[in-house]
């Protein structure tokens, strides 16, 4: 392998790093975004409080 290929390859697993722990601060942003942080206009209350209390119940089967 040449020295430019070893930059390149890397270079490639660098950028894949600073992909992969973008996405992973993107998950926990968007976790606490929509599960902990209470929101004004929903009266104090979570996305994800707002949304999972307003489902219609299912029935099961008798």
């Amino acid at each position: 392998m040449t020295l430019e290929e070893h930059q390149i390859r890397g270079s490639i697993s660098h950028a894949s790093e600073i992909v992969s722990a973008a996405h992973q601060g993107l998950a926990r942003y968007l976790t606490f975004y929509n599960q902990t942080r209470p929101h004004r206009a929903l009266d104090g209350q979570t996305p994800d409080g707002v949304y999972f209390d307003h489902l219609p119940t299912r029935r099961t089967a008798a």
